[in-house]
């Protein structure tokens, strides 16, 4: 009986055991595997007629509009350099050819395979170019020293190798005469993307990266490799693959590879230097392209391209210096300055218009010595005068007596508060109709300058003011607004405005605010947009104004506006530019 019951006890704890190895098996199994580090999603924001999502998934879900939905990711960011001298270890540093990166030198991957050439043609060359140096222009705070890239043939021919592979990695860069090429990927699902839009979703990290501190609060290093100052050239490729290697459910899927000579992202270095744009510029950069980019004398268009005319249906051009002098040194009068020259002829006036822009004289370059310029904005009887200061460097002095930028918004002998420095005072409404603004220089220490903008707030309509709806518009940037904006638009209206630009550019149309009458179908109140030949435009209506930038296909768009009788909304404001 003993036996039995020692033999029964035995037979248990062997099944017991044999039980507990394969559950051992399995954590060990689980402990070793490596958690997946899934890709962060990123919608595009340049298809306005499509829907975008922002998901983990890798295969799309079936559109709830009638086209597909086009998905777009941005490839992983190389291990940023330290310093010029000691590159790192990223998959875009400096390597020796050898069989370990042989892909590097444009060998096929294996697993892999391409679809029909996608070689770039001239005008899409351009287009990438253009969107780069578009982009680079509009940083904030502005760039004292952000140099107008070059399109490079060299970068070109690596990019196009290296998208030839399909595959969803870093690499191909070595072998030309750059010691450190940057490199950005972007991938999206199907074909027919925007190239303009590829390069602003890049730019859209934006929002992420902080220049006072150079911290970055999520993904920034496309954004940075774009607006990097020091790089001077930039070539891509796009491939249309049937599938990309690192990106599984995607066919057919597109890739566009965008090499940087000389690469940028040095850790512990912010991407440009903040100030006066053009104000730093590199040796040999002697130009600045609309008022924005360093460049070189063969990059400035040679029909005017610094000429930046701003036009808009809603007011006429007007000069900058008005009705007559104010104060001393005003309207052009001779100055004081030590070259004996006189005050630019932006020094001061008054202005009456609805609203409007002051610059320090010679903007966006320093202001010269010994200026004092003086201006009057002056509203209507039942009007007041808002002013706020978009951007300040001037000379910094614990009283602000050397240089300053001096408000008056209680009238000429009411109080006022003088600015200096870098910071920028809150915005300052008047209690009347009237504003002075006065800048002051010395002799010495010249800095950045300033600008401001303006509105006149308040006032009624002048019975025979007709709202402007829609006209023919030229030039190279400028801005629509519905009619009465930012007041609610009229009853029964049919707008249509026609900018119409170089014949070698195209334009690009951005929202600032919209708000039209809401409808699933749009049938009430609702803004068409034409970019093109196309049978059927784009249709908006509601609260929600359309994401990014709409780029035309030609160097011509139609906006068109109409509404019906009741339920009246604010409208909209939009602001174009040629590119």
């Amino acid at each position: 009986m003993k036996l039995l019951r020692l033999f029964l006890t035995v037979l248990i704890i062997c099944s017991m055991a044999a039980g507990a190895k394969p559950k051992n098996r399995e954590r060990r199994s689980q402990r070793r595997r490596p958690a997946k580090h899934q890709p962060v999603m990123i919608p595009t924001t340049t298809e306005p007629t499509t829907l975008a999502k922002t998901t983990a998934e890798m295969q799309p879900d079936e559109a709830l509009l009638k086209h597909k939905p086009q998905f777009t990711i941005n490839g992983p960011v190389p291990d940023a350099p330290r310093s010029p001298e000691n590159r790192g270890v990223g998959p875009t540093s400096r390597r020796q050819p050898g069989p370990e990166n042989s892909r590097n030198r444009g060998a096929p991957v294996p697993g892999t395979r391409s679809l029909g050439s996608n070689r770039l043609s001239s005008e899409q060359q351009l287009i990438l170019l253009e969107a780069h140096n578009d982009f680079r222009g509009q940083v904030r705070p502005t760039a004292a020293n952000m140099v107008a890239l070059q399109w490079d043939d060299e970068l070109a021919d690596l990019a196009q190798t290296w998208a030839d592979q399909c595959v969803f990695m870093h690499g191909g860069t070595t072998g030309g005469r750059f010691g450190w090429v940057g490199q950005n990927l972007w991938a999206g699902s199907g074909t027919g993307w925007d190239l303009y839009g590829m390069i602003e979703s890049w730019f859209n990290e934006e929002q992420y990266y902080t220049y006072s501190n150079g911290n970055c609060n999520g993904v920034c290093g496309h954004y940075t490799q774009v607006v990097w100052a020091q790089s001077k050239f930039v070539g891509c490729a796009l491939r249309t693959c049937p599938s990309i290697q690192g990106l599984n459910g995607w066919s057919p899927a597109s890739i566009l590879v965008c090499n940087y000579g000389e690469g940028g992202n040095f850790i512990g270095r912010k991407p440009y230097i903040s100030g006066s744009p053009c104000s730093r510029c590199p040796a040999g950069y002697t130009s600045c392209i609309d008022g924005e980019l360093c460049a070189l004398p063969e990059q400035v268009p040679t029909n005017g391209g610094n000429d930046e005319t701003e036009t808009s249906p809603e007011i006429p051009n007007q000069p900058d210096v008005g009705a007559g002098p104010i104060g001393p040194g005003v309207g052009g009068n001779p100055g004081s300055g030590t070259d004996g020259s006189n005050q630019p002829a932006s020094c001061g006036g008054t202005l009456r218009a609805f609203s409007g822009e002051i610059t320090s004289p010679n903007w966006p370059t320093p202001y010269g010595s010994n200026s004092h310029c003086e201006w009057l904005i002056q509203g209507k009887s039942d009007q007041t005068v808002t002013l706020q200061v978009t951007y300040m460097d001037i000379e910094a002095e614990r009283r602000c007596s050397w240089d300053y930028l001096q408000l008056k918004p209680n009238g000429p002998s009411g109080l006022s508060t003088k600015h200096c420095g870098n910071v920028n005072p809150t915005a300052v409404t008047s209690q009347g109709n009237e504003m002075r603004v006065v800048f002051h220089s010395d002799d010495s220490v010249n800095k950045g300058g300033f600008t401001a903008s303006y509105r006149l707030n308040g006032g009624e309509q002048e019975e025979n003011t007709v709202p402007v709806c829609g006209g023919e518009i030229n030039g190279k940037k400028g801005n629509i607004r519905t009619p009465n904006y930012p007041k609610t638009y009229g009853e029964n209206l049919d707008c249509l405005w026609t900018i119409q630009v170089a014949d070698n550019k195209r334009i690009r149309l951005t929202f600032q605010v919209f708000e039209v009458e809401e409808n699933a179908n749009c049938d009430f109140d609702r803004v068409t947009i034409r970019i093109g030949n196309e049978r059927v435009p784009m249709v908006f209506c509601g609260n929600e104004k359309p994401n990014g930038n709409i780029i035309s296909l030609s160097n011509r768009m139609e906006i068109r506006f109409t509404t019906d009788g009741s339920n009246h909304r604010k409208g909209f404001s939009a602001s174009w530019r040629a590119i």
